[in-house]
């Protein structure tokens, strides 16, 4: 049984301190390093064993390749009630485990008690500059109260068959944050990241990038759902410390699942400093261009397994609405391969909702536009709706 992992949910959980456990003697002064990789897993249940590899990949990537003027600060919750934050340094030309802080659970939505974690970050582990992993559940843009409507669509699976994915499975909504939320917590914060890796299902969505353009340079997400063991960090985790090398990464992760049981996986690097191009262009064609009728829309690219479709490839979805002015679908095109840097995808992907799904064209970046989904009905309450119409 293999799982699938998405997030916006960032299925994510908020916590707030309660113990310190020092790992040095607590006077000497922490001096800022050149770079801060957060890794973030919250509590999901039943991707717990998968997170726990996650992290070992890490610790196997780093005592391969060791660390230079860089801190690696894990989170990792193992219960609904326990969580514990620690570092893998580098001792000795070893990568060892060394730990910061236990908290428990707070169940709470707060952009506030976000920001208290992200700025214990800040204070442990004081960089130039700072990126972030986020290895949980995922659902793109849409708003956490849908969240009973995944389970329900899950139920739809193929008979016999069921992989597990990162998908929607043992969270429940009070560890789930919507992604404006999380946007308000990194601005309460202070922080800015070179890059977000969310290792879940169904980030890489152009209302995603948008709602988080001001807060991270580089997008790294997959459009599909992910399967279980999310990203193999003994591979890519080289290409993610120090100088970020987001092309190698993503081969790493095409090579991995070309030839997994489940042989499928998307990812693409999103440059958040673009999407607000990507955004005045997209206005000028919702206003040139007339809207897909429902024959059109069977033509698009889906991402999903969901009924009716909620995310599709953004391209494919330009290029059939671009269909009498190939003049504006041109501009479309330049703008995507600004804001697209790279994306790498199998010829089929795995939904938990309907199996496999034919990839027959994948530009990197899903869009819900032209869902009619009851449960994408919240799109036009995102900040890219409203700037785009």
């Amino acid at each position: 049984m293999r799982i699938f992992r998405p997030l916006v949910i960032i299925f994510v959980a908020i916590f707030s301190l309660l113990s310190f456990s020092s790992c040095g003697d607590g006077d000497d002064p922490v001096v800022p390093k050149e770079r801060t990789l957060f890794m973030f897993f919250p509590w999901t249940g039943d991707l717990t064993s998968y997170f726990k590899r996650n992290i070992e990949d890490m610790e196997q990537a780093i005592q391969s390749h060791g660390l230079k003027d860089q801190r690696v600060i894990v989170y990792f919750a193992d219960s609904p009630t326990s969580a514990e934050l620690f570092e893998i340094a580098w001792q000795n030309e070893t990568a060892v485990r060394r730990p910061l802080k236990t908290y428990e659970t707070l169940n709470t939505k707060s952009p506030e008690a976000i920001a208290a974690l992200l700025s214990d970050i800040k204070t442990i582990a004081p960089a130039r500059q700072y990126s972030m992993t986020i290895g949980c559940h995922g659902f793109g843009w849409v708003e956490s109260k849908n969240s009973s409507y995944v389970a329900a669509q899950r139920a739809r699976r193929p008979q016999g068959e069921y992989h597990i994915t990162r998908y929607f499975g043992g969270s429940t909504p009070q560890y789930q944050i919507d992604i404006d939320t999380f946007r308000q917590a990194i601005e309460t914060a202070g922080m800015h990241f070179n890059y977000i890796l969310f290792d879940d299902c169904y980030m890489a969505s152009i209302e995603v990038a948008y709602e988080l353009r001001n807060t991270t340079d580089v997008i790294i997400a997959s459009t599909c759902e992910m399967m279980g063991p999310g990203l193999p960090y003994k591979t890519v985790g080289p290409h993610l410390l120090g100088t970020p090398d987001y092309k190698a990464a993503c081969d790493e992760f095409f090579k991995f699942y070309s030839s997994y049981t489940v042989p499928c996986g998307t990812l693409s690097v999103i440059n958040c400093l673009e999407v607000g191009n990507m955004a005045q262009l997209m206005k000028d064609l919702n206003s040139q261009t007339t809207d897909l009728s429902a024959q059109e829309l069977l033509s698009v690219q889906k991402f999903d397994g969901f009924y009716p479709v909620i995310f599709f490839d953004m391209e494919s979805y330009v290029k059939t609405r671009c269909r009498n002015n190939t003049a504006l679908y041109n501009a479309f095109a330049r703008q995507l391969q600004s804001t697209v840097i790279y994306e790498v995808h199998t010829p089929q992907y795995y939904s938990a909702s309907s199996g496999y799904e034919d990839l027959n064209t994948s530009s990197g970046v899903s869009i819900s536009d032209p869902s009619v989904n009851n449960i994408a009905a919240g799109k036009k309450e995102t900040s890219w709706w409203k700037a785009t119409h």
